[in-house]
């Protein structure tokens, strides 16, 4: 009896066994006998916490994202006017 398989997308997960973490690049789950896969993915997520900290945007770092995104838009808005009225000249 192997301790970790890999499972495709689609397939049963086998008896007595339990998904500790998932291969996002191949698509691919890492499953692990019941009482190992809780550690497992216990290691893996302090991992990824300490790998990619938390870190809290500020509002305003978020409202002056939002103005960059309002006026992005709005030319391209008029640029596709201007298109629109060189096409109906």
């Amino acid at each position: 009896m192997k301790l970790t398989r890999r499972i495709d997308q689609g397939e049963v997960i086998p008896k007595w066994y339990g998904v500790a973490y998932e291969d996002w690049l191949q698509c691919q789950a890492v499953c692990a006998v019941v009482p190992l896969n809780l550690v497992i993915r216990l290691g893996f997520a302090i991992w990824i916490f300490f790998k990619y900290p938390l870190r809290f945007v500020q509002p305003r770092t978020r409202l002056a994202f939002l103005e960059w995104e309002v006026k992005r838009l709005k030319a391209k808005v008029a640029v596709y006017e201007d298109e629109a009225r060189a096409r109906m000249l």
